[in-house]
């Protein structure tokens, strides 16, 4: 009877942890996807995108160390690449090119945040 128990609390531990883990995960997705919105609106009326670039570049890397122990590190290497790219077009102020590049980084970030989810397609 105490195996029971203890396995039973085994896994409850284990899916509250996992539901931790997915509330985290889609918490820093949701913040990314803000602050790249962020720098769209702000390069498509003129707006400070320095401040809010560096925004993005600072969120990033206070959740990139993490991530990489749930997240695949290609996937966090792309994601990567894409912000370093996102800045620099910011920081040159080529809408065109920037709307371009955070297209593709909101659908990376929308990929991380479905790919966590607990669905039968994410699991087999």
């Amino acid at each position: 009877m105490k195996q029971m128990i203890l396995a039973v609390l085994l896994l409850l531990l284990v899916c509250v942890g996992a539901g931790i883990n997915t509330a985290k995960i889609a918490n820093s997705v949701d913040g990314l996807k803000e602050d790249v919105r962020a720098c769209r609106e702000a390069i498509l009326t003129e707006g400070d995108t320095a401040e809010i670039g560096g925004e993005l570049t600072k969120d990033w890397d206070r959740v990139e160390d993490w991530l990489h122990s749930v997240i695949r590190h290609d996937e966090i290497d792309e994601i990567t690449m894409l912000i370093e790219r996102c800045k620099s077009l910011l920081d040159t102020g080529n809408a065109e090119e920037f709307i371009t590049e955070s297209t593709v980084l909101l659908k990376l970030l929308d990929h991380l945040g479905q790919m966590d989810q607990i669905k039968p397609e994410n699991i087999l």
